[in-house]
Protein backbone atom coordinates (compact mmCIF):
# COMPACT_ATOMS: atom_id res chain seq x y z
CA UNK A 1 0.00 0.00 0.00
CA UNK A 2 0.96 3.49 -0.69
CA UNK A 3 2.97 5.31 1.94
CA UNK A 4 0.24 8.21 2.78
CA UNK A 5 2.11 10.69 5.11
CA UNK A 6 6.15 11.23 5.09
CA UNK A 7 8.42 13.59 6.76
CA UNK A 8 7.93 16.42 4.77
CA UNK A 9 3.96 16.21 5.85
CA UNK A 10 4.30 15.59 9.26
CA UNK A 11 6.68 18.57 9.89
CA UNK A 12 4.70 21.00 7.66
CA UNK A 13 2.27 20.43 10.96
CA UNK A 14 4.10 22.38 12.91
CA UNK A 15 3.03 25.76 13.30
CA UNK A 16 3.56 28.63 15.18
CA UNK A 17 2.48 28.97 18.78
CA UNK A 18 0.57 31.89 19.62
CA UNK A 19 1.69 32.07 23.38
CA UNK A 20 4.68 30.23 25.00
CA UNK A 21 5.17 26.85 26.06
CA UNK A 22 4.04 27.30 30.05
CA UNK A 23 1.77 24.23 31.02
CA UNK A 24 1.30 22.47 27.68
CA UNK A 25 2.88 20.92 24.45
CA UNK A 26 1.98 22.22 21.47
CA UNK A 27 -1.51 21.10 19.67
CA UNK A 28 1.13 20.02 16.71
CA UNK A 29 2.60 17.51 18.66
CA UNK A 30 -0.74 15.77 19.24
CA UNK A 31 -1.73 15.89 15.57
CA UNK A 32 1.98 14.32 14.50
CA UNK A 33 0.85 11.29 16.70
CA UNK A 34 -2.50 10.91 15.23
CA UNK A 35 -1.31 11.05 11.91
CA UNK A 36 1.41 8.42 13.15
CA UNK A 37 -1.18 6.09 14.97
CA UNK A 38 -3.46 6.47 11.58
CA UNK A 39 -0.76 5.64 9.55
CA UNK A 40 0.08 2.77 12.17
CA UNK A 41 -3.47 1.76 11.42
CA UNK A 42 -4.56 2.34 7.86
CA UNK A 43 -5.09 -1.53 7.19
CA UNK A 44 -7.54 -1.21 9.99
CA UNK A 45 -11.18 0.68 9.78
CA UNK A 46 -10.05 2.53 12.59
CA UNK A 47 -7.65 4.69 10.09
CA UNK A 48 -10.13 7.16 8.46
CA UNK A 49 -11.57 7.81 12.17
CA UNK A 50 -7.81 8.65 13.71
CA UNK A 51 -7.34 10.88 10.50
CA UNK A 52 -10.93 12.95 10.50
CA UNK A 53 -9.73 13.32 14.31
CA UNK A 54 -6.78 15.13 13.06
CA UNK A 55 -8.62 17.92 11.77
CA UNK A 56 -10.58 19.05 14.53
CA UNK A 57 -9.04 21.10 17.37
CA UNK A 58 -6.99 18.45 19.61
CA UNK A 59 -5.87 18.44 23.85
CA UNK A 60 -2.54 19.55 24.47
CA UNK A 61 -0.35 17.11 26.40
CA UNK A 62 0.58 18.80 29.55
CA UNK A 63 4.00 19.54 30.42
CA UNK A 64 3.64 17.94 33.67
CA UNK A 65 3.00 14.26 31.48
CA UNK A 66 7.08 13.61 31.62
CA UNK A 67 7.37 9.58 31.04
CA UNK A 68 5.94 7.00 28.57
CA UNK A 69 3.55 5.85 30.29
CA UNK A 70 1.93 9.00 31.78
CA UNK A 71 1.48 10.16 28.24
CA UNK A 72 0.15 6.61 26.77
CA UNK A 73 -2.62 6.74 29.35
CA UNK A 74 -3.44 10.29 28.11
CA UNK A 75 -3.93 9.19 24.68
CA UNK A 76 -5.77 6.06 25.78
CA UNK A 77 -8.29 7.66 27.92
CA UNK A 78 -8.92 10.47 25.02
CA UNK A 79 -9.32 7.71 22.25
CA UNK A 80 -11.34 5.97 24.59
CA UNK A 81 -13.74 8.81 24.62
CA UNK A 82 -13.85 9.58 20.82
CA UNK A 83 -14.43 5.65 20.89
CA UNK A 84 -11.53 4.67 18.88
CA UNK A 85 -9.93 2.14 21.37
CA UNK A 86 -7.02 0.42 18.92
CA UNK A 87 -5.71 -2.45 19.51
CA UNK A 88 -2.00 -2.58 21.89
CA UNK A 89 -1.60 1.23 21.57
CA UNK A 90 1.15 1.26 24.22
CA UNK A 91 3.41 -0.64 21.49
CA UNK A 92 2.17 1.56 18.71
CA UNK A 93 3.27 4.59 21.15
CA UNK A 94 6.40 3.51 22.27
CA UNK A 95 7.87 4.22 18.87
CA UNK A 96 5.50 7.29 17.58
CA UNK A 97 6.04 9.13 20.51
CA UNK A 98 10.38 10.16 19.94
CA UNK A 99 9.41 10.46 16.44
CA UNK A 100 6.36 12.93 17.15
CA UNK A 101 8.54 14.55 19.91
CA UNK A 102 11.53 15.18 17.26
CA UNK A 103 9.84 16.04 14.31
CA UNK A 104 8.97 19.17 16.48
CA UNK A 105 12.34 20.22 17.64
CA UNK A 106 13.68 19.69 14.33
CA UNK A 107 11.22 21.92 13.00
CA UNK A 108 11.60 24.50 15.74
CA UNK A 109 15.56 24.27 16.32
CA UNK A 110 16.17 25.24 12.63
CA UNK A 111 13.52 28.13 12.76
CA UNK A 112 15.39 29.32 16.47
CA UNK A 113 19.07 28.93 14.18
CA UNK A 114 17.25 32.13 11.95
CA UNK A 115 16.97 34.00 15.28
CA UNK A 116 20.22 32.95 16.57
CA UNK A 117 21.42 34.92 13.49
CA UNK A 118 19.57 37.91 13.74
CA UNK A 119 20.80 38.01 17.47
CA UNK A 120 23.96 38.01 16.20
CA UNK A 121 23.06 41.05 14.16
CA UNK A 122 21.80 42.93 16.10
CA UNK A 123 24.55 42.69 18.94
CA UNK A 124 26.77 43.61 15.61
CA UNK A 125 24.81 46.90 15.31
CA UNK A 126 25.73 47.55 18.61
CA UNK A 127 29.38 46.97 18.75
CA UNK A 128 29.80 48.46 15.65
CA UNK A 129 31.05 44.88 14.46
CA UNK A 130 33.48 43.99 11.61
CA UNK A 131 31.86 41.74 8.85
CA UNK A 132 34.88 40.40 6.98
CA UNK A 133 34.40 37.15 9.39
CA UNK A 134 31.09 36.98 7.70
CA UNK A 135 32.82 36.84 3.46
CA UNK A 136 31.21 34.11 1.31
CA UNK A 137 34.09 33.50 0.13
CA UNK A 138 36.09 32.77 3.16
CA UNK A 139 32.58 30.02 3.76
CA UNK A 140 32.51 29.12 0.10
CA UNK A 141 35.90 27.17 0.32
CA UNK A 142 34.17 24.86 2.54
CA UNK A 143 31.36 23.88 0.13
CA UNK A 144 31.12 20.71 2.50
CA UNK A 145 29.88 23.12 4.96
CA UNK A 146 26.66 24.52 3.71
CA UNK A 147 25.17 25.18 7.03
CA UNK A 148 28.08 27.57 7.60
CA UNK A 149 27.70 29.47 4.93
CA UNK A 150 24.09 29.78 4.92
CA UNK A 151 24.50 31.46 8.63
CA UNK A 152 27.26 33.95 6.88
CA UNK A 153 24.82 34.61 4.27
CA UNK A 154 21.82 35.21 6.52
CA UNK A 155 23.82 37.85 8.92
CA UNK A 156 25.43 39.98 5.80
CA UNK A 157 21.69 40.21 4.02
CA UNK A 158 20.32 40.80 7.60
CA UNK A 159 23.34 43.64 7.87
CA UNK A 160 23.00 45.18 4.06
CA UNK A 161 22.79 48.52 4.11
CA UNK A 162 24.02 49.42 8.03
CA UNK A 163 26.60 52.15 8.18
CA UNK A 164 27.61 51.18 11.60
CA UNK A 165 29.14 47.50 10.92
CA UNK A 166 31.34 49.67 8.60
CA UNK A 167 34.78 51.69 9.15
CA UNK A 168 32.63 55.14 8.40
CA UNK A 169 30.44 54.26 12.18
CA UNK A 170 33.47 53.17 14.25
CA UNK A 171 35.09 55.77 13.94
CA UNK A 172 32.07 58.27 14.11
CA UNK A 173 31.22 56.89 17.39
CA UNK A 174 34.43 57.57 18.72
CA UNK A 175 35.92 54.41 20.13
CA UNK A 176 38.03 52.83 16.95
CA UNK A 177 40.82 55.16 15.81
CA UNK A 178 42.39 52.39 13.39
CA UNK A 179 40.61 49.90 11.82
CA UNK A 180 39.46 46.88 13.94
CA UNK A 181 41.21 43.64 13.07
CA UNK A 182 38.82 41.08 14.18
CA UNK A 183 36.08 41.13 16.55
CA UNK A 184 36.05 38.27 19.48
CA UNK A 185 35.47 34.60 18.80
CA UNK A 186 31.90 34.65 19.99
CA UNK A 187 31.14 36.75 17.00
CA UNK A 188 33.90 35.79 14.40
CA UNK A 189 33.06 32.20 14.76
CA UNK A 190 29.52 32.07 15.07
CA UNK A 191 29.42 31.16 11.51
CA UNK A 192 31.26 27.83 12.08
CA UNK A 193 29.17 27.44 15.45
CA UNK A 194 25.58 28.38 14.16
CA UNK A 195 26.81 26.34 11.03
CA UNK A 196 27.69 23.23 12.88
CA UNK A 197 24.75 23.13 15.14
CA UNK A 198 22.60 23.34 11.94
CA UNK A 199 24.27 20.56 10.79
CA UNK A 200 23.46 18.65 14.19
CA UNK A 201 19.80 19.27 13.12
CA UNK A 202 20.26 18.03 9.67
CA UNK A 203 21.47 14.59 11.08
CA UNK A 204 18.55 14.30 13.34
CA UNK A 205 16.29 15.50 10.39
CA UNK A 206 18.03 12.30 8.32
CA UNK A 207 17.39 9.99 11.53
CA UNK A 208 13.43 11.12 11.46
CA UNK A 209 12.88 10.44 7.79
CA UNK A 210 14.49 6.85 8.16
CA UNK A 211 11.67 6.16 10.65
CA UNK A 212 8.98 7.42 8.87
CA UNK A 213 9.75 7.46 5.18
CA UNK A 214 11.18 4.12 4.96
CA UNK A 215 9.76 2.71 8.46
CA UNK A 216 13.43 1.87 9.49
CA UNK A 217 13.35 2.65 12.87
CA UNK A 218 16.79 2.53 14.68
CA UNK A 219 16.02 3.77 18.59
CA UNK A 220 19.12 4.11 19.45
CA UNK A 221 20.69 5.86 16.42
CA UNK A 222 17.67 8.59 17.16
CA UNK A 223 18.53 8.94 20.59
CA UNK A 224 22.12 9.43 20.16
CA UNK A 225 20.68 12.23 17.17
CA UNK A 226 18.73 13.78 19.53
CA UNK A 227 21.30 13.89 22.22
CA UNK A 228 23.51 15.22 20.11
CA UNK A 229 20.54 18.02 19.02
CA UNK A 230 20.66 19.18 22.71
CA UNK A 231 24.21 19.71 22.75
CA UNK A 232 23.89 21.74 19.81
CA UNK A 233 21.03 23.47 21.19
CA UNK A 234 23.26 24.38 24.32
CA UNK A 235 26.03 25.56 22.26
CA UNK A 236 24.33 28.34 20.63
CA UNK A 237 22.96 29.44 24.09
CA UNK A 238 26.30 29.10 24.78
CA UNK A 239 27.92 31.46 22.10
CA UNK A 240 24.40 33.97 22.76
CA UNK A 241 25.54 34.03 26.20
CA UNK A 242 28.56 35.02 25.56
CA UNK A 243 28.54 37.88 23.36
CA UNK A 244 25.26 39.44 25.58
CA UNK A 245 28.13 39.65 28.62
CA UNK A 246 30.47 41.39 26.27
CA UNK A 247 27.91 44.16 26.28
CA UNK A 248 28.03 44.87 29.29
CA UNK A 249 31.80 45.96 29.17
CA UNK A 250 33.18 49.42 28.04
CA UNK A 251 36.16 47.79 26.62
CA UNK A 252 34.62 44.41 25.65
CA UNK A 253 31.77 46.61 23.74
CA UNK A 254 33.93 49.08 21.94
CA UNK A 255 32.83 51.76 23.95
CA UNK A 256 29.37 51.39 25.10
CA UNK A 257 28.74 52.53 28.85
CA UNK A 258 29.29 50.23 30.85
CA UNK A 259 26.20 48.10 31.77
CA UNK A 260 24.22 50.00 29.36
CA UNK A 261 23.21 52.84 31.37
CA UNK A 262 21.79 55.01 29.21
CA UNK A 263 22.01 57.96 32.02
CA UNK A 264 22.61 58.46 36.25
CA UNK A 265 25.57 55.51 36.44
CA UNK A 266 25.03 54.86 40.09
CA UNK A 267 21.30 55.23 40.34
CA UNK A 268 20.46 53.09 37.29
CA UNK A 269 22.03 49.52 36.99
CA UNK A 270 21.66 48.80 33.45
CA UNK A 271 21.77 45.33 32.10
CA UNK A 272 23.91 43.37 34.40
CA UNK A 273 20.62 41.31 36.11
CA UNK A 274 19.34 40.80 32.83
CA UNK A 275 22.69 39.13 31.26
CA UNK A 276 22.49 37.07 34.50
CA UNK A 277 19.41 35.90 34.27
CA UNK A 278 20.25 34.65 30.38
CA UNK A 279 23.64 32.83 32.41
CA UNK A 280 21.11 31.00 34.81
CA UNK A 281 18.85 29.82 31.98
CA UNK A 282 22.40 28.71 29.84
CA UNK A 283 22.75 26.50 32.97
CA UNK A 284 19.91 24.59 32.79
CA UNK A 285 20.45 24.06 29.26
CA UNK A 286 23.39 22.64 29.66
CA UNK A 287 21.91 20.15 32.11
CA UNK A 288 19.57 18.90 29.97
CA UNK A 289 22.49 18.09 27.61
CA UNK A 290 23.94 15.15 29.81
CA UNK A 291 22.82 12.13 27.76
CA UNK A 292 19.93 9.78 28.64
CA UNK A 293 21.36 7.51 31.72
CA UNK A 294 20.92 4.10 30.51
CA UNK A 295 19.64 2.90 33.59
CA UNK A 296 16.79 5.11 33.50
CA UNK A 297 13.96 3.30 35.41
CA UNK A 298 12.28 1.27 32.96
CA UNK A 299 9.13 0.81 34.94
CA UNK A 300 8.40 4.46 34.67
CA UNK A 301 9.84 4.95 31.12
CA UNK A 302 10.60 2.19 28.63
CA UNK A 303 11.85 4.73 25.52
CA UNK A 304 14.81 6.35 26.06
CA UNK A 305 14.73 7.97 22.63
CA UNK A 306 11.25 9.66 23.83
CA UNK A 307 13.38 11.07 27.23
CA UNK A 308 15.61 12.74 25.24
CA UNK A 309 13.32 14.02 22.77
CA UNK A 310 11.44 15.76 25.82
CA UNK A 311 14.69 17.33 26.95
CA UNK A 312 15.30 18.87 23.14
CA UNK A 313 11.57 20.10 23.26
CA UNK A 314 12.42 21.71 27.21
CA UNK A 315 15.63 22.95 25.10
CA UNK A 316 14.09 24.79 22.59
CA UNK A 317 12.20 26.63 24.63
CA UNK A 318 15.43 27.69 26.87
CA UNK A 319 17.22 28.74 23.78
CA UNK A 320 14.60 30.99 22.83
CA UNK A 321 15.08 32.56 26.26
CA UNK A 322 18.69 33.42 25.89
CA UNK A 323 18.58 34.54 22.42
CA UNK A 324 15.69 36.88 23.19
CA UNK A 325 18.26 38.72 26.56
CA UNK A 326 20.80 38.78 23.83
CA UNK A 327 18.47 40.83 21.78
CA UNK A 328 16.83 42.81 24.18
CA UNK A 329 20.39 44.10 25.44
CA UNK A 330 21.34 44.58 21.83
CA UNK A 331 18.66 46.93 21.06
CA UNK A 332 19.26 48.78 23.84
CA UNK A 333 23.03 49.02 22.38
CA UNK A 334 21.32 49.87 19.45
CA UNK A 335 19.76 52.84 20.65
CA UNK A 336 23.05 54.40 22.74
CA UNK A 337 24.91 54.27 18.78
CA UNK A 338 21.83 55.86 17.28
CA UNK A 339 21.24 58.28 19.68
CA UNK A 340 25.31 59.33 19.08
CA UNK A 341 25.27 59.05 14.96
CA UNK A 342 21.17 59.94 14.48
CA UNK A 343 21.96 60.16 10.47
CA UNK A 344 23.08 56.82 10.14
CA UNK A 345 21.48 53.87 9.06
CA UNK A 346 20.73 50.22 10.76
CA UNK A 347 20.69 47.20 8.18
CA UNK A 348 17.87 46.17 6.19
CA UNK A 349 16.68 43.17 8.57
CA UNK A 350 18.07 44.64 11.64
CA UNK A 351 15.97 47.59 11.16
CA UNK A 352 13.18 45.90 10.70
CA UNK A 353 14.11 43.79 13.52
CA UNK A 354 14.59 46.42 16.14
CA UNK A 355 11.25 47.81 14.58
CA UNK A 356 9.73 45.46 15.44
CA UNK A 357 10.76 44.81 18.54
CA UNK A 358 10.56 48.67 19.60
CA UNK A 359 6.75 48.77 18.82
CA UNK A 360 5.87 47.18 22.70
CA UNK A 361 9.77 46.67 24.78
CA UNK A 362 11.00 50.73 24.91
CA UNK A 363 14.54 51.85 25.53
CA UNK A 364 16.00 51.00 29.18
CA UNK A 365 16.21 55.14 30.77
CA UNK A 366 15.85 54.00 33.75
CA UNK A 367 15.43 51.09 36.25
CA UNK A 368 12.07 49.54 36.03
CA UNK A 369 10.32 46.16 36.41
CA UNK A 370 11.23 44.18 32.66
CA UNK A 371 10.23 40.82 33.29
CA UNK A 372 6.87 41.25 31.03
CA UNK A 373 8.97 42.70 28.94
CA UNK A 374 11.58 39.77 28.68
CA UNK A 375 8.38 37.40 27.93
CA UNK A 376 7.40 39.56 25.40
CA UNK A 377 10.78 39.42 23.34
CA UNK A 378 10.86 35.43 24.25
CA UNK A 379 7.07 35.66 22.86
CA UNK A 380 8.40 37.16 19.51
CA UNK A 381 10.91 34.72 18.90
CA UNK A 382 9.46 31.76 19.94
CA UNK A 383 5.89 32.23 18.19
CA UNK A 384 8.19 33.18 15.25
CA UNK A 385 6.07 36.70 14.37
CA UNK A 386 9.82 38.66 14.14
CA UNK A 387 11.48 36.70 11.75
CA UNK A 388 8.08 36.64 9.83
CA UNK A 389 9.12 40.55 10.19
CA UNK A 390 11.79 40.74 9.58
CA UNK A 391 11.85 38.38 5.95
CA UNK A 392 8.99 40.81 4.98
CA UNK A 393 12.63 43.30 4.64
CA UNK A 394 14.77 40.82 3.44
CA UNK A 395 13.07 37.93 1.67
CA UNK A 396 13.32 34.10 3.36
CA UNK A 397 16.33 33.59 5.33
CA UNK A 398 17.92 30.23 4.98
Amino acid sequence: MKKLIDFNFLSSLVTCEKTLMESHYPESITRIILHLLADSTKETTKHDSLVKLTEGTLPQLPLSLSVEMEIVLFFEKFLKEKDLEIMDPSSLLHKILPISFGIYTYVRAMEISKAADLGLSLNLEAIRGEKGAFDLRLHSEGKQFVQQYNSAENTLRLLEGSNFTEDEGRYQYGYDDHPRCQDAISYRSAPQTHGGARDVFCYLKDTLKLAVDEGTYLPEQLRYALDLTMAALSDLGNISERRSFRLNGYQLSYGLPPNMVYHDPGYNYGFAVTHAIATAVLGELKSLSIPTRSNIDCSMNSSLPLDSALRTVEGTGHLSKIISIEMFMSCQGMDIVKSKLPHMDFGKGTGAAYSKIRENIHTVRENRYITPELQEMDRLIFTGELIAAVEESTGKLK
